[in-house]
């Protein structure tokens, strides 16, 4: 990446709650509830595609436009380039499960064959999800 943008935010509506990048309880879930599934987080790969990626989701949630949320709704898939999967295999909660004490969880990263990783990564082809 080619800054400190969150290059996830504005690919993983809903915006104000129960979005898939955010592990945290609230909006009437438990740590055992947020830690019961797998949580998948979409994201784009460049400056560009955040950039326009972000002015979408901006109208969609500022715009006087009426159409904006769906024009947004509309185009998301297209933004999507790239997707991480975070599942949680093993945790322990204290607090009465509203703490996470530790955790452990498996990730897999989806990205397009010609995405080029840091070198040391680990890869494999697959076939398109």
């Amino acid at each position: 990446m080619d800054s400190n943008d969150d290059y996830a935010w504005p690919v993983n509506p809903p915006f104000h709650f129960g979005n898939s990048q955010w592990l945290a309880t609230g909006y009437n879930e438990s740590a055992q509830q947020q830690l019961s599934h797998e949580h998948e987080v979409f994201f784009v790969l460049n400056k560009a595609e955040y950039e326009k990626a972000t002015k979408l989701a901006n109208d969609a949630l500022y715009s006087a436009d009426r159409e904006a949320a769906g024009k947004f709704l509309a185009i998301l898939p297209t933004l999507r380039s790239a997707v991480l999967k975070l599942k949680p295999v093993k945790y322990e909660t204290t607090n009465g499960g509203k703490t996470v004490s530790w955790m452990q969880f498996s990730v897999s990263v989806t990205v397009p064959a010609s995405f080029q990783p840091a070198s040391g990564i680990d890869t494999k082809n697959i076939a398109c999800p």
